[in-house]
């Protein structure tokens, strides 16, 4: 038999092609990964929002200096009236009271400067009576008007050796005080008189009695 031709060997790569080949491969792998890790992180539309910027944020926070206390001005007092001192008081005499205020409804009722007290007309044995424009005196009393209403014993006495009255209307008299001596002279009433109703009202006023020894 005729024998099989023989087939020649492969021929072998030059020297360094194979290296080369190997080089070029992977260097095209690895500028595959970068370029696709480059086009996912710069890719707006890769369907995840994008992050909100986070403010810088200090550790500790900042300390407050306290504030000043604001200084609040004290206010001054205003002056106070003086205290009117009292009324001169007439050697000798003492107050048996003071102060009783008595309301005479009408002209049949009477003050009653013994007791302070309200009585029914020709009753008190020392009296104030009314009508209805004025007082009427007792028999053998007098009667002075000062020009305020605050009268002592001193003044009382004094006016009425110098200025005595017979006549008390009340027109005149709202707000300002008289006084009156009984038929004992050692009797002394202060009235004050407080209130006078027009016509036959009532009437109101404010009694001291003092009495010397």
């Amino acid at each position: 038999p005729t024998p099989l031709p023989t087939p020649a060997p492969p021929a072998a790569p030059a020297r360094g092609t194979r290296r080369r080949t190997a080089l070029v491969a992977t260097t095209a792998l690895l500028l595959g990964a970068f370029g696709t890790a480059a086009f996912l992180l710069d890719d707006p539309d890769d369907g995840y929002p994008e992050a909100a910027p986070v403010a810088a944020t200090s550790s500790s926070a900042p300390s407050t200096a306290p504030a000043k206390p604001t200084a609040t001005a004290t206010p001054t007092p205003a002056p106070s009236a003086p205290t009117p001192s009292a009324p001169a008081a007439a050697p000798g005499y003492t107050a048996v009271y003071t102060g009783v205020e008595l309301v005479s409804p009408d002209h049949d009722y009477e003050f009653d400067l013994k007791t302070g007290k309200v009585m029914g007309e020709e009753t008190a044995t020392w009296f104030l009576a009314r009508t209805a424009t004025g007082f009427v005196l007792g028999e053998h009393n007098d009667a002075y008007v000062s020009d305020g209403n605050r009268l002592g014993t001193a003044e009382c006495l004094s006016g009425l050796e110098t200025k005595p009255v017979t006549r008390l209307e009340f027109a005149g008299l709202v707000g300002k005080a008289f006084c009156v001596r009984g038929q004992d002279p050692r009797d002394v009433a202060v009235v004050r008189v407080l209130s006078a109703s027009p016509g036959d009202g009532p009437v109101k006023v404010s009694l001291d009695y003092y009495r010397k020894g």
